[in-house]
C-alpha cells in the first residue's frame, strides 16, 4: 500500500528559553549582507533581518541535524550539505499587524532549488494571532509557541496571519538540493 510523505514536520519544545534567549541575542549581534526578496504581489508586514549564518551554527547544529535526518526519514529529498551563508530572521510585530500573505519559498539560482523550509519559533514574549498555515491544511497548531519547529516542503503555499498582539519572532533556514530537471 503506498502512502503520501508528509507535508510537514514539527517538533514541540525542541528549544529551551535559554536557548532562545542566546538565538535572540546573537541575532542583535549579527548580520550579514544580503537582501530579502519577498514574494511579488503579496503582502509582508514583518521586519526581516539576514543574519551570518557562522554567528550561530554552533547553537543551530542540533536542529540542521534533525531537519536533515527527517528529510530522509519522511520527505527524500537530495540536498546539499549543510552549508550556509546567512537565514532569515523574522519579526512580526502587533504594532504594524505583521504578517506575510499566501507564497512559497523558491530560490532564483540556475543551479539549485528551495527543497525544504525549516522555521524555528525563538519569540520571547507571548503574542496573539501569527498563526502559520499551510495551504490545504489550516493552522498548524503544533507550530505556536515559542520553542516549536517545523519542517516543510517549500513549494507549499503557506502565510503567517496578523500578529494583533506582542511579537513573534522565527528564525528562517532554507534546505537547498540539486534543480529537478
Amino acid at each position: 500500500m503506498l502512502t503520501q510523505p508528509p507535508n510537514y514536520w514539527f517538533w514541540k519544545k525542541e528549544i529551551s528559553p535559554k536557548e532562545i534567549k542566546t538565538l535572540n541575542q546573537k541575532i542583535e549581534k549579527n548580520k550579514c549582507e544580503g537582501l530579502d526578496v519577498p514574494a511579488e504581489n503579496v503582502t509582508k508586514t514583518s521586519y526581516v533581518k539576514i543574519v551570518e549564518a557562522k554567528a550561530l551554527q554552533e547553537s543551530m547544529n542540533r536542529f540542521i541535524e534533525q531537519a536533515y535526518l527527517s528529510n530522509f526519514e519522511n520527505f527524500g529529498y537530495n540536498l546539499y550539505p549543510p552549508i550556509f551563508r546567512c537565514w532569515n530572521f523574522n519579526k512580526y510585530d502587533s504594532k504594524n499587524k505583521g504578517e506575510y500573505d499566501w507564497h512559497v519559498d523558491s530560490s532564483n539560482s540556475n543551479v539549485y532549488d528551495t527543497k525544504l523550509t525549516l522555521i524555528l519559533n525563538i519569540s520571547d514574549q507571548k503574542y496573539e494571532g501569527g498563526d502559520f498555515q499551510i495551504y490545504g491544511t489550516g493552522t498548524t497548531p503544533e507550530f505556536k509557541k515559542a520553542g516549536d519547529m517545523i519542517l516543510f516542503h517549500s513549494y507549499l503555499p503557506h502565510k503567517v496571519t496578523p500578529v494583533i498582539k506582542g511579537v513573534r519572532k522565527t528564525l528562517t533556514v532554507f534546505l537547498n538540493g540539486p534543480k529537478l530537471i
